[in-house]
């Protein structure tokens, strides 16, 4: 089984990109803490694509205080420099707001950021 739930802080606002077949997309930083004695931090790198990759931009910036569910991905990539990376991150399918809900003014923040977002598109 390949499942992830995560909760943390996102460390900067997301931003919604296109990949070479016009697909949107998002990839951010997730801080979570880990429960240990001595405290520390993990920073998974988080992507999602279609609708969901669309309501996290429209609904998370830099600390907002967010879960996250989804599945462990790895893959190969070639970075600029020609350096075959093998890159690890998680492929979300659904979040939700933990900090409370933003006074939007009757936008629809507040419906987007409890909904199950729609499962991320298969790559």
């Amino acid at each position: 089984m390949n499942s992830v739930i995560l909760s943390g802080r996102v460390t900067a606002d997301p931003e919604l990109r296109k990949s070479e077949g016009d697909r949107v997309f998002t990839s951010f930083i997730l801080a979570v803490q880990r429960q240990s004695k001595v405290p520390e931090t993990d920073f998974p790198k988080i992507t999602a694509y279609g609708r969901t990759a669309e309501n996290i931009c429209r609904c998370l910036r830099k600390n907002s205080r967010v879960i996250i569910s989804g599945k462990v991905r790895t893959r190969n990539i070639t970075d600029s420099e020609g350096i075959r990376r093998t890159l690890t991150e998680i492929l979300a399918s659904n979040w939700e707001f933990l900090d409370e809900k933003p006074n939007s003014g009757g936008s629809d923040i507040a419906e987007i950021s409890t909904e199950n977002a729609t499962q991320a598109e298969q790559y």
